[in-house]
């Protein structure tokens, strides 16, 4: 699995859009509350903050 920082560097060649990287990583950290939340894996939700 790639690593976040991996992961951002990949996003920030593909999306310009300031506002919509913030909204990525606004989602990111929801689903990873709602893994939380439901005693889930993380992976599964977000990207591993290695």
């Amino acid at each position: 699995m790639i690593t976040r920082g991996e992961a951002y560097t990949e996003l920030k060649k593909y999306v310009t859009n300031k506002n919509l990287i913030k909204h990525m990583i606004s989602v990111e950290a929801v689903m990873r509350g709602e893994g939380l939340e439901l005693e889930q894996v993380l992976p599964n939700y977000a990207l591993p903050v290695a």
